[in-house]
């Protein structure tokens, strides 16, 4: 607990959280098209995860883009987002996740990875619902730097 009188920040710690947004897949599965610019409702998936993460209070974001960098970066341009390149997105998303922890700057309790074309994951409600050491069926994955959770890889 975060103490006034030491300069902790108020009578409640705050958890601190960063989000790295996956973005870097090549869409093989939609014949080239990366899934991030798909849309829903008329608004592209990689905005609509934006949006949800910044709904849901995170900190700081990183996009890690891949291929299809240059379709996908003026989506997001217009967010406080830092961008990452991952010069080897075909290395699977291990890779990429490496290349947007490395990006994250700051002091961080905690870090989110969101996969950009499911940006109902990351609905507002997360960051009520999937603070560190919760559990039950509302809680999400969490990760630190110093080890990572994920969607499954190949």
């Amino acid at each position: 607990m975060g103490c006034i009188l030491k300069g902790g920040g108020g009578l409640y710690s705050r958890v601190v959280v960063g989000a790295v947004v996956l973005a870097a897949g090549a869409g093989s599965r939609l014949g080239g098209r990366p899934k991030c610019l798909l849309e829903l409702g008329g608004v592209p998936l990689i905005r609509r995860t934006l949006i949800a993460l910044s709904g849901a209070g995170v900190d700081e974001v990183v996009v890690v883009l891949g291929h299809h960098a240059p379709q996908i970066e003026p989506l997001v341009q217009d967010f406080p987002v830092t961008l990452a390149r991952n010069p080897s997105p075909d290395d699977g998303q291990v890779s990429s996740q490496r290349v947007g922890l490395a990006a994250l700057g700051g002091k961080l309790d905690a870090v989110m990875v969101v996969l950009a074309d499911q940006p109902l994951s990351a609905r507002p409600t997360s960051r009520r619902s999937s603070a560190p050491g919760r559990s039950g069926p509302r809680a999400r994955a969490w990760c630190s730097r110093t080890w990572a959770a994920s969607a499954p890889t190949r």
